[in-house]
């Protein structure tokens, strides 16, 4: 009971001050404000207000007895009042100061703050109510009377600060927020002390050292969590920039080598890389986000010292690509190759991080998810919103066999680069859940200028196995084989082939296994992969191209290449600038026009190319480029790497964190 008087005293207080009366605090809110009225689109919401019961302060549509861990139904019901809220107080929507749309939002208010809708899953609870009541707050604090504001504010007081990551960022904003709310300056100071120390570069869950983004331990999140994180620390630095609040320099320094470092080359713009989203790839509409575009207007005045490379990020967000280069992040074993004209992204997995999770009944089907999957990206409508239509048996590049359950972590995997190329190598072996099937192999994917050699090595199996070279929406016309054989709808068992060609990809099999070809239809619901999704059926067209692997043939692969028509597909077929130099359970080795050498080791050993004679001690992964050699250690163990080329010995300190050691000069000839 004292609290609530100590609540009335303080809004007594501030009920006559406007937003700018103070200093501090109210300036603070008021730059929270308009971040939420710059952030949202000016929508009318007449299709809410028609579900709206204006005697009971429901919504007729909501559930609000739902107890699902994922997509609560009773959160619907606030996020409507902030639509309603965002109608109501944006001076550009036709429904500006409408009293007849306060009145329904005042009325929800009323139903929630009456009942106290609980979920069973804590972040509701804890974070997600809260955060949605914050959002009205905001938008409605010179509106409300009295009353409203302390019903809104007890709804905000669920909060706990606790968690890492982004759980721990968006607990402490909301008690920030809350003490700003109340003028409880030790609550803003502890909360905002909470939010900058948790801006840290660290191989803990959050920042990693590579840049990549960890949330629910060692797990890829950058596009997911990390999300969130990013955005709500930028926002919060915006705001609290110039106040005795303010994040210092070096925490800024960290969120933007965050963004240009990691996000940046995670996505191909706004087009998320499946394999950077976790669980969320199984919600609709994970993989397109233009949260970022929003936030460049304020990026550019927190960080007036780097206007010319965030100007440089916003043209890449609008599709006018201007980034080329090779990055791995050792830490969470992902690699992306950007090009002008593509990007190609590839997601491993290693004893050093852990398999996708299916928690709250989402993801249901990913289980195969980030391990050695492959993505090729131009335009972003390639794999938005498939999700629910995918064979998830079919993830593009993953070699697998019919049942495969789980992948079999193992040290070796790692990659190699000199930013502007380089290529990724990893031990691979799956089972199913009796253990009867297994599988094992060496796979390796090397990019080069338009190309990325994928390469299948010393495949082990007691069953029938494939691989996935694509499932994509069907964008266009196929051409296989002859620039005039185009492909009609339907299944088609193509044998031997050539090439491939669709929407200026073309994938070409190295050795003669044959491919099937699913060219057609396919339905399936958002439902059938996360609960909380719609149970609509969507159909959508997709190209799926399968090789099927020999039983006899136990060295094999393909290549990927970004070309403009099928005529340049056949002219890679016939005149490739690449050569296998080896492809066993020892050695991978492609070499690109004469000059470029990638080399996997898998143990001790050494390759002949020419005039060229290399030899190492142990397990390694070697880049030959312009008389310089790179190399890095995919066991992640460290150590000095001992190397000979022809009669000459070399030694080269290997880290133990995966990344590429400095380049040595040598002297080759092939």
């Amino acid at each position: 009971m004292n609290k609530f008087f100590f609540l009335f005293y303080l809004l007594l207080h501030i009920c006559h001050l406007n937003s700018f009366g103070e200093v501090g605090t109210d300036t603070i809110l008021h730059r929270h404000r308009e971040l939420i009225l710059a952030g949202n689109e000016n929508t009318t919401p007449y299709e809410i207000l028609e579900k709206f019961d204006q005697r009971t302060g429901k919504w007729r549509d909501l559930n609000y007895n739902d107890k699902s861990m994922a997509g609560w139904s009773p959160i619907t019901h606030l996020n409507r009042m902030f639509e309603l809220s965002l109608a109501y107080a944006n001076p550009k929507s036709a429904n500006y100061k409408d009293q007849k749309l306060l009145k329904t939002i005042n009325l929800a208010l009323e139903d929630w703050s009456k009942n106290g809708y609980q979920s069973k899953n804590w972040w509701y609870n804890e974070i997600g109510v809260p955060l949605a009541m914050l959002n009205s707050i905001s938008l409605l604090k010179d509106e409300w009377n009295l009353d409203q504001k302390l019903k809104s504010l007890k709804i905000i007081e669920q909060y706990k600060i606790n968690g890492t990551g982004a759980n721990l960022t968006w607990s402490a904003s909301i008690a920030m927020y809350y003490g700003l709310y109340t003028k409880n300056e030790d609550l803003v100071s502890k909360a905002s002390n909470l939010l900058k120390n948790e801006v840290k570069i660290s191989t803990a869950e959050g920042i990693q050292p590579d840049f990549s983004f960890h949330q629910h331990g060692k797990r890829l999140q950058t596009s997911h969590y990390g999300e969130s994180f990013l955005v709500e620390n930028f926002r919060l630095a915006w705001e609290l920039r110039n106040s005795k609040w303010a994040y210092p320099s070096d925490k800024t320094a960290i969120l933007l080598q965050a963004l240009l470092k990691g996000v940046q080359w995670s996505a191909r713009g706004i087009h998320n890389a499946p394999s950077t989203l976790d669980r969320s790839v199984s919600r609709k509409s994970a993989l397109r986000r233009t949260i970022y575009i929003n936030l460049i207007p304020y990026l550019k005045q927190l960080y007036p010292a780097k206007t010319a490379k965030i100007i440089e990020y916003e043209k890449n967000l609008i599709g006018k690509y201007n980034y080329s280069g090779f990055r791995y992040f050792p830490l969470s074993d992902f690699a992306a190759y950007q090009k002008p004209d593509f990007s190609f992204f590839l997601k491993t997995i290693s004893t050093r991080t852990l398999a996708t999770e299916s928690i709250n009944n989402e993801n249901l089907k990913g289980k195969l998810l980030g391990s050695g999957d492959t993505y090729l990206i131009a335009n972003g409508n390639e794999y938005f919103n498939l999700m629910p239509v995918w064979k998830w048996n079919n993830i593009p590049g993953i070699t697998t066999f019919e049942g495969a359950d789980k992948i079999i972590q193992k040290s070796f995997n790692g990659a190699v680069s000199d930013k502007n190329i380089g290529f990724s190598a990893m031990d691979y072996s799956l089972t199913n859940n009796a253990g009867s099937k297994q599988l094992s192999a060496k796979k390796m994917w090397a990019s080069f200028e338009n190309v990325v050699i994928c390469l299948i090595a010393d495949i082990k199996a007691n069953t029938s196995v494939f691989t996935t070279l694509e499932q994509s929406r069907l964008q266009g016309e196929i051409a296989v084989d002859h620039t005039n054989n185009k492909i009609a709808i339907g299944k088609h068992e193509l044998g031997a082939t050539k090439w491939i060609y669709h929407s200026n990809f073309a994938y070409l099999p190295i050795q003669k296994d044959s491919i099937t070809l699913y060219h057609h239809a396919v339905s399936g619901s958002w439902s059938e992969i996360n609960k909380s999704e719609s149970d609509s059926i969507v159909t959508e067209n997709v190209f799926m191209p399968v090789l099927n692997h020999s039983p006899f043939i136990k060295s094999t692969g393909y290549v990927l290449a970004n070309v403009n028509s099928p005529k340049q597909a056949a002219h890679l077929a016939k005149k490739p600038f690449y050569k296998i130099i080896r492809n066993d359970g020892n050695c991978q080795i492609v070499s690109f026009r004469k000059r470029t050498i990638m080399a996997s080791f898998y143990n001790p050993g050494s390759f002949t190319y020419g005039k060229m004679q290399v030899a190492v001690d142990q397990p390694c992964l070697l880049l030959f480029v312009d008389q310089k050699l790179y190399a890095s250690d995919p066991n992640h163990k460290g150590g000095l790497l001992k190397i000979r080329i022809n009669n000459l010995n070399y030694q080269i300190p290997l880290t133990a964190n995966g990344s590429t050691s400095n380049p040595i000069k040598i002297n080759y000839e092939n």
